[in-house]
């Protein structure tokens, strides 16, 4: 800009300003800086709310979209917001209503998301080393994975996934194979340990513990006569629980609120002329006692199983460590040693003339076939236990090869 043009503007249309002089002038300009400063700052906040507003938006739907919420559910979501912003600061409501939740504004901020998240793979997968699927399509191709960087494939047992010849697993590792890579199958841990649970079923104690179940929890009469009368005498716990098969931890919550419950449910039962009378039978109560102590076991190996943040070593490490328990508990119950299961100890406790120790064979019987079905479940994972152990702790791994090595020279040397 020409320094004419900037004297004949100031002169045309400030000359207020020119009979400014001296310190008058440095005050006057320092107002008017201050002035506009306050004009650009107001500009560059309104800017900064509208951003963080748009930003509030994108989290919110990452949320609703994390947590498979209805898109619709943002509306709700806002008012939620609105009441609680003029509650706790009244001052932000208007920062609040800009913040844009509708169903349509959800949509696209999910679908923006997951654009991004596909552009981001996109990007990385080029530099992948190695990867691993738990699902497969042509997705794929299409992202540019490489199949030769392929390493593992994770199922969940379905047959359909599983199959020797056509299950996608084997079809996966087949396509790997034929790019010059080579991938494991692995099938879900904890899904695994949770159909080696499911093989532990004394039937006859079982059985028995539904059908009382179901007699007290499925006539409403009987269910809310039972609980008042659980209140009345003060009872551990206030009702029974129903069994689920699909539930993993359900058959041992069953079983162990049974047993708590089991001098209640016996004097309810006779009340109503509908005696159970295996309550009675110490050799009845020394099974139900066992698959208490059993199940607890194996529900405390899934919660295990279930923590966050655990990779495949973790989950193989807990896995390893049961096994070697049904091992102990084996040894031990052959000569009715049940210092790893206090329920049975307290039901023998409390019938010491009751002959239990025939039960031990049956009960070996049942730690053994576990034991058999655990380790037919997780034989994949052996063919990998090196792999497994050199992820874990690579410099150990160094270490001991290389004492290996230094111990095999030694014995080269000695010999010659």
């Amino acid at each position: 800009m020409k320094e004419y043009n900037v004297r004949q503007h100031y002169e045309t249309k400030h000359q207020t300003y020119m009979s400014y002089t001296g310190v008058e002038r440095e005050q006057k300009v320092k107002q008017m800086t201050t002035i506009l400063l306050a004009q650009q700052q107001y500009f560059s906040c309104a800017k900064k709310t509208q951003e963080n507003a748009t930003i509030a938006s994108y989290e919110v739907a990452q949320l609703i979209a994390q947590h498979e919420k209805a898109f619709s559910d943002g509306e709700f979501i806002k008012q939620c917001l609105t009441k609680v912003a003029g509650i706790m600061c009244p001052e932000k409501s208007q920062e609040f209503d800009s913040v844009s939740l509708s169903r349509n504004t959800v949509v696209r901020r999910i679908e923006d998301l997951s654009a991004n998240i596909k552009h981001q793979l996109s990007d990385k997968t080029c530099a992948f080393d190695f990867y691993s699927i738990a699902s497969v399509s042509n997705a794929i191709d299409k992202i540019g994975l490489k199949w030769d960087k392929l390493c593992g494939v994770t199922t969940d047992g379905a047959p359909a996934m599983t199959g020797e010849r056509k299950g996608m697993a084997s079809m996966v590792c087949a396509k790997a194979q034929e790019s010059g890579g080579e991938a494991v199958k692995m099938h879900c841990i904890i899904h695994q340990e949770a159909l080696c649970a499911k093989t532990v079923q004394l039937s006859d104690v079982m059985n028995t513990v539904v059908k009382t179940v179901n007699i007290i929890r499925v006539r409403a009469l009987y269910h809310r006569e039972f609980q008042t009368f659980l209140t009345d005498v003060d009872a551990e716990y206030g009702d029974l629980l129903y069994h689920s098969e699909v539930r993993w931890l359900s058959c041992g919550s069953v079983l162990r609120r049974f047993y708590s419950l089991r001098s209640e449910i016996n004097q309810f039962l006779k009340e109503k002329d509908r005696p159970l009378h295996e309550l009675s039978d110490p050799l009845w109560l020394a099974d139900l006692a066992f698959l208490v102590d059993l199940t607890e076991h194996l529900n405390t190996l899934n919660k295990n199983l279930q923590g966050k943040d655990q990779l495949v070593p973790q989950l193989h490490a807990h896995m390893k460590a049961f096994c070697v328990k049904l091992r102990l508990f084996e040894a031990q119950l052959r000569t009715f040693n049940v210092a790893h299961f206090p329920t049975l100890s307290e039901i023998r406790s409390a019938f010491p003339k009751a002959d239990l120790t025939d039960k031990k064979g049956k009960y070996v019987s049942v730690i053994t076939s576990l034991m058999t079905e655990f380790s037919q479940r997780f034989q994949d994972f052996s063919t990998i236990e090196n792999d497994i152990k050199l992820f874990a702790t690579p410099g150990l791994h160094d270490k001991c090869r290389r004492s290996g090595r230094e111990s095999a020279i030694r014995t080269y040397r000695n010999a010659v």
